[in-house]
């Protein structure tokens, strides 16, 4: 009477997965507002094509209570770390991407300096509610990096940061 013969599975997701991907390329930052928030978030595909995305980044200015920073500054540190990793630019250079007198002038410096360049990237996984995940690009390093590991048996967003190895020496 019950047959499910018919039903097949629906193949690969089209949604990157948890891990490294050795080449992603930022497709669109987008300006999210949500409950008077404004956040950016990046989009991105990686070499297999698969669609990512990062986090929601915060562009909140003011100190929440009970926080020791604001949303933004930890923004910034994420944003600088994916400039520099992108583009090779310094520090100095990164930082002035991120100067800007409005939201639109900030995610249009973005949009210049990112859309269409690539970084490596570690994709993490994020519980957002309970039982449901949200797959995210993490930490960035510059193409043909090394320095990022994946380590599925990590709970904590799955990251595990190589070492660099030394000659022992103490210098």
């Amino acid at each position: 009477m019950f047959d499910a013969s018919e039903i097949k599975p629906s193949g690969e997701s089209k949604y990157q997965g948890s891990g490294i991907s050795e080449k992603v390329t930022i497709t669109e930052v987008v300006l999210v507002e949500s409950n008077g928030i404004q956040s950016i978030e990046l989009k991105t595909t990686n070499e297999l094509g698969k669609d990512g995305r990062s986090k929601r980044l915060s562009l909140k200015t003011e100190v929440s209570q009970g926080k020791t920073v604001a949303a933004w500054t930890i923004t910034a540190k994420y944003l600088q770390n994916v400039i520099i990793s992108a583009t090779g630019a310094s520090v100095e250079e990164s930082q002035a991407v991120l100067k800007a007198e409005s939201v639109n002038e900030l995610v249009g410096k973005l949009t210049n300096a990112l859309v269409g360049k690539s970084v490596r990237g570690l994709f993490s996984s994020r519980e957002y509610q309970e039982g449901k995940f949200a797959i995210e690009l993490y930490v960035t390093e510059p193409v043909g990096g090394t320095r990022l590991v994946w380590d599925a048996k990590n709970p904590f967003y799955n990251v595990v940061l190589k070492k660099p190895e030394t000659s022992g020496l103490p210098f």
